[in-house]
């Protein structure tokens, strides 16, 4: 790999977590509608998600939950 795909893979990440998505626009809704401290609730549901989801990528139990969909129902 040399160093143009490096920094074309780190231009392309970095659009990509810049850009808003669904997450910002329903904080932005959340504080709108109710207020600071559930906006701030939001985020830290969402950290909490992110990070319980990146552990689970890696002991590769979210491997698992995508191949068995009876076992993501109950989880």
């Amino acid at each position: 790999m040399d160093i143009n795909n490096v920094l074309a893979f780190v231009a392309v990440a970095t659009l990509l977590v810049v850009s808003p998505g669904p997450n910002g626009f329903l904080v932005t809704k959340t504080v709108s509608l109710w207020g600071r401290k559930a906006g701030f609730a939001n985020v830290a549901g969402f950290l909490g998600a992110f990070y319980v989801h990146g552990t689970l990528s890696i002991f590769g139990i979210s491997l698992l939950l995508v191949q068995s969909a009876t076992a993501f129902f109950y989880l």
